[in-house]
């Protein structure tokens, strides 16, 4: 076991929480981050947030021998013998290549910007293809600051919304074909089709029906499958977007999966309506022509992980793991588990209580070094990955029933979050609002102005403001920055 395994199962590690740090002075400032690190490092007994390595990266790979990869000494760059990543044709191809096979796609590109750089090429690929994007409400930020860059106007559809948990949920075929007939009779021309499954909640959509959907209609399907690039067992596989007729799916590597943060990959299925050199040329206009040997690395780890027999057990541990999780949630009669009309994420387990709201089950837990994925709507997210092991899960539920114990809040202590989906009011494409002279003012005073910026907290990145947006008073009510950057007047 790691060091930092040993020290999220000792409870005397630390007493001061990373969470309230002392403000860093101008004579500590250069040390703060590693200090604030550590000290995490130090507190946190349990992970339940990205990366999915958990802390335990040298205990996932230590079959492939020496675990100092990260060392200075192979912080390198393209050099001759190492490849060119914008245009690969030597390890870095075979890396694509690997990938490719190992989740049946016809093609995979390396991502060094995550999901959402895989995302951003796909639309940005597709630019040429129409005027407009049809896009979902519980789209990624990054797919905003793709249309921006590709000029394409979105025309937006609603997936599920739950009332009771307060989120989006997955994304219904006869919703999009209905949406892009609309579109079709308002004369726009749609380059493509954007959806989110798993959503960050863990929420599944049946894409075999949507890019059935698509497919009538000629028009690419890009599917947002961030968290979900660990569905590799044979049952998974047939539900996942590569398999079901997409044609493009953007895969982050570190969510659930071992690769350092940052690590992303974007796959065209066969047949896809996407060019692949298209998809590589867009890629590596939203790269660093310096990628980091250090993440390609850690990718090529992982995919000699995931390549194993021992994989098969670690993806079965995981779901194994959630089941305990869930199973032991059902001991107590307060806390429920979200569940979705089209099937969860195995691996995202969204959690409430009848007793006591969110946040003070997040904070409680927190203090108690069980770091939580988020507050998300009415529940608590927990993340699990390959690198989850049965003491996390044992130690989030002691936390989770200590918690029980606490005095029980009345109804109306708990904050309000949202039943039903705010209302949008677009009034110009976001590429339009984002080249018009902007000002900051401050939010008391937005009221009715048109958003120039993009506003969405990180987790989970959807945004709750985008540019071109009119500024409501329920947007107010979501918002807690003290200034807005809005078109000027």
């Amino acid at each position: 076991m790691t060091e930092q395994a040993v020290n999220r199962e000792d409870t005397t590690a630390a007493t001061e929480s990373p969470c309230s740090p002392k403000a860093p002075t101008t004579a500590n400032l250069r040390s703060s981050l590693s200090t604030a690190v550590a000290r995490h490092i130090r507190f946190e007994k349990a992970s339940f947030h990205t990366p999915g390595h958990k802390g335990r990266q040298a205990e996932l790979f230590a079959n492939q021998g020496a675990d100092d990869y990260l060392q200075a000494a192979n912080d390198l760059t393209e050099l001759p013998g190492l490849d060119d990543l914008s245009a690969p044709t030597g390890v870095l191809a075979d890396l694509e290549a690997r990938a490719a096979a190992l989740w049946q796609s016809q093609s995979a590109i390396i991502s060094v910007n995550g999901a959402t750089g895989a995302l951003g090429a796909a639309i940005l690929a597709t630019a040429s293809n129409g005027t407009h994007a049809l896009v979902p409400r519980n789209a990624h930020r990054s797919v905003i600051s793709a249309l921006c860059l590709a000029r394409l106007t979105p025309l937006w559809f609603a997936p599920a919304f739950d009332g009771e948990w307060g989120i989006w949920g997955e994304s219904d075929c006869r919703t999009i074909d209905a949406a892009l007939h609309e579109a079709v009779s308002r004369d726009c021309r749609i380059a493509c089709v954007v959806v989110v499954s798993p959503t960050y909640a863990g929420a599944r959509s049946d894409i075999k029906a949507i890019a059935a959907v698509t497919k009538k209609h000629g028009i690419a399907l890009i599917v947002d499958e961030a968290h979900g690039a660990h569905w590799l067992s044979p049952k998974d596989r047939t539900k996942g977007a590569i398999a079901s007729g997409a044609d493009a799916v953007a895969h982050s590597w570190h969510k659930t999966l071992p690769a350092l943060t940052q690590t992303g990959m974007l796959h065209l299925p066969a047949g896809s309506l996407i060019d692949s050199a298209a998809a590589r040329s867009s890629i590596s206009m939203l790269t660093s022509s310096s990628p980091n040997y250090l993440l390609l690395a850690s990718m090529e780890k992982t995919l000699k992980l995931l390549e194993s027999k021992e994989n098969q057990a670690r993806l079965q541990n995981l779901e194994a793991l959630a089941r305990h999780f869930r199973d032991k949630l059902t001991e107590s009669g307060s806390f429920t588990s979200y569940a979705s009309g089209g099937g969860n994420n195995p691996s995202h387990l969204l959690v409430k209580s009848s007793l006591h709201e969110a946040s003070l089950i997040y904070e409680f837990l927190q203090d108690r070094g069980i770091f939580a994925e988020a507050v998300m709507g009415a529940g608590v997210l927990f993340m699990l990955g390959l690198g989850s092991e049965d003491i996390d899960v044992d130690l989030a539920c002691e936390a989770l029933f200590a918690c029980e114990n606490l005095p029980p809040a009345t109804a109306s202590a708990f904050p309000a979050f949202l039943k039903k989906a705010p209302a949008f009011e677009p009034l110009m494409p976001p590429h339009q609002a984002m080249l018009m002279k902007k000002e900051s003012v401050e939010t008391t005073q937005a009221l009715g102005r048109i958003a120039a910026q993009c506003l969405s907290p990180c987790p989970p990145g959807i945004p709750i403001l985008i540019p071109g947006q009119k500024i409501t008073e329920e947007v107010l009510e979501l918002v807690s920055d003290k200034t807005i950057l809005v078109v000027a007047q």
